[in-house]
């Protein structure tokens, strides 16, 4: 049983170990508000030395005080300026918050990168990313910024692997204990369910303090007690 715990252990660190948890693309900052109550936003991407292909987006959303304004599809590398106020769409701050978020070109929930080192990158397809104001203010100050940062997640495969492995231990486990029970070799703690009124039994060790003799019908499934004892 452990044999199989570890076969699917090292298949699953095996298909994953060799991303990175994260990549850095990039930042967003509040450039400031002028004289004229103009406010400007700045999103830089650049994924050079980071991805083997430019980076290409099919939309990138700006959020400012819940007003959202769209850049549409771009290309890295790109520098994109946001601005807020009159006779804009986003409002001008003071701002309480900045959100960011990536839309790439895929129906599906994950989306994967080639690296510039060969391997490859899943990541969410449409990640968000948020800059809040610094600890003991109420609005974002003049040239704070955040990174843009990509967190790694597993692809449906490794999922589906891990879940099939699952599957198999489960399985294989309750094979290995009724051998285990139909052999005799077996003493444990029985536990009644109330919503079914049928009986069902933990495999359990003596150590766990309840000694005890059970037979077991196999064609009936169900566990009867003969004797028990307190360890």
């Amino acid at each position: 049983m452990r044999a199989w715990i570890t076969v699917i252990f090292l298949a699953v660190v095996a298909s994953t170990g060799a991303q990175a948890n994260s990549i850095t693309i990039g930042q967003f900052q509040y450039l400031g508000t002028n004289p004229q109550g103009v406010s400007g936003f700045e999103v830089i991407l650049n994924t050079t030395g980071v991805t083997a292909f430019a980076l290409m987006l099919k939309d990138l959303r700006l959020t400012e005080n819940g007003t959202a304004e769209n850049a549409g599809a771009i290309t890295t590398p790109t520098a994109i300026l946001f601005l807020g106020g009159p006779g804009f769409r986003l409002p001008a701050c003071p701002c309480e918050s900045l959100q960011i978020q990536l839309f790439f070109p895929t129906t599906e929930k994950v989306f994967t990168l080639q690296l510039s080192g060969g391997g490859f990158f899943t990541t969410r397809s449409t990640p968000r990313f948020f800059l809040r104001p610094l600890p003991g203010q109420r609005f974002l100050l003049s040239g704070q910024s955040a990174l843009i940062v990509l967190t790694s997640v597993p692809e449906p495969g490794t999922l589906a692997l891990f879940s099939g492995g699952l599957a198999a231990v489960v399985f294989y486990r309750r094979r290995w204990n009724q051998r285990r029970v139909e052999r005799g070799q077996v003493r444990g703690l029985l536990i009644a369910c109330p919503r079914t009124q049928e009986v069902e039994f933990l495999l359990i060790t003596i150590g766990c303090g309840f000694a005890g003799s059970v037979c077991y019908t196999p064609h009936r499934k169900h566990i009867r007690i003969l004797r028990t004892s307190s360890a």
